[in-house]
């Protein structure tokens, strides 16, 4: 029987996917040299990340990682990554962290998915992420938005979802109108009140 002998190096690396709520996602290693994988190429950008903590009971698997990064571009735009943070673009972003061969790219293994739940921080070029797991997302307070009589959202905004073209109605009052109508059943008061 022969044993080799031989040393041989480890062709391993991790690679990341970041995807915001708003569907961008940022690939990313922290390998020496960019990764080309299933079509997608991982940005080799200076990247840490601390201890994956896994539990078996209900406590929340968590890794912090540190990203070398100073801004995004993502189709035309170009944002800091102080503007980033600013605006939310990372809260509740996924994060799969793999491990991957990066010589034969034959095998990926998920070593960690979770969600950005505290956040992020930006100081001096590095930004720190906090991830949990799926188990974080219960510490989210339920419900987002409120369904009721009265609605949330400033009318005509955005969310609001109606729009004012659709509400308008044009009217012209005659001049010689002196009198005031007033619709009684939205004054109706009970007969103490009368």
């Amino acid at each position: 029987m022969t044993i080799d002998l031989t040393p041989t190096e480890l062709t391993l690396a991790e690679i990341y996917v970041i995807t915001t709520t708003d569907n961008a996602v940022l690939f990313c290693t922290s390998h020496s040299e960019n990764i080309i994988y299933d079509g997608d190429t991982y940005q080799a950008i200076p990247m840490s990340r601390g201890q994956i903590s896994y539990h078996t009971n209900l406590q929340v698997d968590k890794v912090d990682i540190s990203l070398g990064i100073v801004g995004v571009t993502v189709g035309d735009l170009s944002y800091s990554m102080f503007k980033i943070i600013r605006l939310g673009l990372l809260r509740n972003a996924n994060v799969k962290i793999y491990l991957i061969d990066y010589v034969s790219l034959a095998e990926i293994n998920l070593l960690f998915e979770g969600w950005i739940t505290e956040g992020a921080t930006y100081n001096k070029g590095i930004v720190t992420i906090s991830v949990g797991s799926i188990l974080d997302k219960l510490n989210d307070k339920f419900p987002k938005y409120i369904y009721s009589d009265k609605c949330n959202h400033q009318l005509y905004s955005t969310y609001c979802g109606l729009t004012k073209a659709t509400y308008k109605v044009s009217s012209t009052i005659a001049t010689s109108s002196t009198q005031l109508m007033i619709y009684s059943s939205v004054f109706a008061f009970s007969a103490p009140f009368a």
